[in-house]
């Protein structure tokens, strides 16, 4: 049996223990206690006891399985459980803002390159566009994540507010959909889920926020990966040419130190003039106004385009890739990390692992004279004399357990 758990599966099963059988599912359904019962005597491992996390793990995802299959058993059009509607809404939107974020950078970068022959794009111009904001928001996340530490606890929406808000809503909207189609019972139900996904931390912890991490970093990735393919492709079709001004009194060293301490984390992979233009190239680059470009070289003009194709990988797209990557492990570990040791869960426990004990009273039989001492009764006493004599009936019960 699968035994990895995803977000959702813990949408299920937050769906299934606050719902009862007989909401939807006829009269003819087991109460709780007999199903839960029935789904512990099928579980292949009862030895171990509950007690043990991996255990308690593994039987209540036995339970939630169990219960997906009662819940689709003899359905011509198997009804869509929470977990597979949040699944449906992200797949939606993981698709959506890649390819949004893919055709904003391409877009971008394809205008910010236009290049008409008068006069060169401008390198700091370039810079500040498509990496500094980048690194703005790495810094910021950086210390999001310091502050949230030192403050040992709080809420992640402070990290991506808007993405969560736009995440939450169109759960909403899912959850409202849905329930066009079902009963009272389970519209109710699948919305209190729904609106329980991010308001669950004592229970799931950092859970329901990996999911908006992840969206954000993939817009990220998808941003950055159109920018460096408009930038590739802009290189290859077109002539164009890189150069830098400022109103400043800056040196040409000064530009020089710049552009080394931004090439630092590829300085060790490539060497000038990939890595970064020259001091000669910097120098044969600078425009002069009322100098024009006709005075600069063609190599000096084209030495710059490696040196911001190598600013957005790095600080652009490796981070987040790295982000992501490490989103998704810190994801699965907070998944891991869940005890299933709240109410709702040891409530099932109980009911898995507690016997159920009836009695049943034996089908009364009369005895023969010789056993009882006396006639039986076959027609009940007869009127009159001893009509009111009282009688002890002997009635054996039987005990079953389940």
């Amino acid at each position: 049996m699968h035994h990895s758990w995803q977000i959702k599966d813990l949408i299920d099963l937050e769906y299934f223990l606050g719902r009862k059988f007989g909401e939807s599912t006829g009269e003819s359904a087991p109460d709780d206690m007999d199903f839960d019962r029935q789904a512990y005597r099928s579980f292949p491992d009862q030895s171990v006891p509950a007690d043990k996390p991996e255990q308690r793990r593994r039987l209540i995802r036995h339970w939630l399985e169990e219960r997906r299959k009662y819940e689709k058993k003899g359905a011509r059009i198997p009804p869509a459980l929470p977990g597979e509607a949040f699944s449906e809404t992200m797949r939606i939107m993981r698709l959506l803002l890649a390819a949004t974020a893919f055709v904003f950078g391409a877009g971008l970068t394809w205008g910010l390159l236009s290049y008409t022959g008068r006069e060169p794009v401008n390198v700091f111009t370039c810079l500040w566009v498509l990496v500094a904001p980048q690194v703005i928001l790495l810094l910021v996340l950086l210390l999001s994540s310091v502050f949230y530490q030192i403050r040992g606890g709080g809420s992640f929406k402070l990290v991506y507010p808007l993405l969560t808000a736009i995440l939450h809503g169109m759960l909403q909207r899912v959850g409202r959909f849905a329930a066009k189609k079902m009963d009272a019972g389970r519209a109710n139900r699948i919305r209190e889920v729904y609106a329980l996904l991010g308001k669950t931390r004592t229970v799931y912890g950092s859970v329901f926020f990996w999911p908006v991490f992840l969206l954000a970093q993939g817009f990220a990735l998808f941003f950055n990966a159109g920018i460096l393919g408009a930038m590739f492709l802009k290189v290859a079709i077109t002539d164009l040419a890189f150069g830098w001004q400022t109103t400043l009194q800056v040196s040409q060293e000064s530009v020089l130190r710049f552009v080394e301490t931004v090439a630092l984390p590829w300085s060790w992979l490539f060497s000038p003039p990939l890595a970064h233009p020259t001091l000669e190239q910097i120098a044969g680059s600078r425009m002069i106004l009322k100098d024009g470009i006709f005075h600069l070289a063609t190599v000096d003009l084209a030495s710059w385009w490696p040196f911001i194709f190598l600013s957005v990988l790095f600080y652009g797209f490796l981070p987040r890739l790295l982000l992501a990557g490490a989103g998704y492990i810190l994801k699965r570990k907070a998944i891991q990390a869940i005890g299933f040791t709240h109410g709702a869960c040891d409530r099932l426990i109980m009911r898995m692992e507690t016997p159920r004990v009836e009695t049943k009273s034996a089908p009364y039989q009369a005895k023969g004279a010789g056993e009882t001492g006396g006639a039986p009764f076959e027609n009940g006493p007869e009127r009159g004399e001893g009509a009111n004599t009282p009688a002890i009936v002997w009635c054996p019960l039987k005990y079953t357990t389940s």
